[in-house]
């Protein structure tokens, strides 16, 4: 584990091998590019954040292959089996091990019911699992990877204390640390509240990377 210092996390759980992808993908987060144009990586899609993701896997010297086509294994409301062609989201290797993954993007919004916030995380988590279950594991391990850019509301943000708003973020990352188990996790969060263009109802002050598998990996 890697303590946390100025808004930044690493715990890769049970997927020690993947500890300087999760450093190289915080890094790019940080890049100068996005400052000077005051936009962040994690105001956009989940298409996008993969990307940066399959990135940092190549700067590790591993190996990414996305948007592929693949059956997808389904079941019926009448509980029948039925296969039909879909697209897998990423297969990617690293330090001879490999995996494939469905991944997800979810905004939950912190400021008003944190319970509920968790409860989307999870669902969010959950729908990315079921979803690389219905694909061949094509010899990897299966896993859910999601990325959550909580938002805040602005008037919060007025209305409260810097200090406070950080306790309540604080509170939010430190829960759900204890709430989802056996997870490789990793976030980054800037010093400033971050606040889209074209999004100005609220802040969305970072980005929570989890990748979790529905069995415990051993290295």
């Amino acid at each position: 584990m890697i303590t946390e210092s100025q808004g930044k996390y690493i715990d890769p759980g049970p997927l020690k091998r993947l500890k300087k992808v999760l450093v190289e993908w915080q890094s790019m987060q940080d890049t100068s590019w996005w400052e000077e144009k005051n936009d962040a990586p994690w105001w956009y899609n989940e298409r996008a954040s993969l990307s940066l993701f399959a990135g940092a896997v190549w700067k590790c010297k591993g190996w990414v292959f996305e948007e592929f086509i693949t059956k997808k294994h389904m079941t019926t409301r009448r509980g029948e089996r039925k296969n039909r062609h879909g697209r897998g989201d990423i297969m990617f290797g690293i330090k001879g091990q490999g995996f494939v993954a469905e991944a997800k993007q979810c905004w939950p919004n912190i400021g008003r019911n944190i319970d509920s916030a968790f409860k989307e995380v999870e669902s969010y988590l959950k729908s990315a699992l079921d979803g690389v279950y219905q694909e061949p594991n094509y010899g990897l391990q299966r896993v859910g990877i999601v990325f959550v850019a909580p938002r805040i509301h602005k008037s919060k943000v007025y209305k409260f204390k810097k200090t406070e708003l950080k306790k309540h973020l604080n509170n939010f990352r430190s829960r759900l640390l204890r709430r989802i188990k056996n997870v490789t996790i990793a976030w980054n969060f800037p010093k400033g509240w971050l606040q889209p263009k074209g999004r100005e109802k609220y802040i969305y002050p970072g980005i929570i990377l989890l990748i979790k598998s529905r069995r415990i990996l051993k290295e």
